[in-house]
């Protein structure tokens, strides 16, 4: 006689992480060229939780780690999705970079681009969209004489 064995197996809870670029006029007041890479606009990195589909989005600015709903389709400028099956473990190290800032911001030295691509490189994953702005910035700053 063949007894079927119920076991409740609780799925693994895994993540979706994201490089966005999205439309900002936060950055208004720092008085950018509209030439500038960064100029109204600004990087995010999107967490999703793949069981729940609820997402946030996390960045830094000019206080520090921020914490920001969803923006609009509308907003998004480009995206790069960085990985589908992340780990709660690989999150929660992500968070603990992101939280806390090494350096205070200045959009000529140290600005949002900078700070996720610092806390994406602490966890192992590499953006060639957040890079390729991190570079064009950085360009653009040397041409003016803002790097020294």
């Amino acid at each position: 006689m063949n007894k079927q064995c119920s076991v409740n197996v609780v799925p693994k809870k895994y993540y979706t992480l994201t490089a966005i670029i999205i439309y900002s006029r936060g950055g208004d007041r720092l008085n950018l060229s509209p030439r500038h890479p960064l100029w109204r606009r600004h990087g995010l990195l999107m967490i999703q939780d793949n069981t729940t589909q609820q997402q946030a989005g996390h960045g830094f600015g000019f206080n520090g780690y921020l914490r920001e709903k969803t923006p609009a389709a509308g907003n998004i400028i480009a995206r790069q999705v960085l990985g589908r099956r992340v780990s709660p473990a690989t999150i929660n190290k992500l968070m603990a970079r992101l939280t806390s800032s090494p350096k205070p911001y200045c959009i000529w030295r140290y600005n949002c681009i900078d700070h996720l691509l610092v806390c994406l490189r602490g966890c192992g994953y590499k953006s060639r969209l957040l890079r390729g702005y991190q570079k064009s910035a950085r360009r653009w700053s040397r041409r003016r004489g803002d790097l020294g």
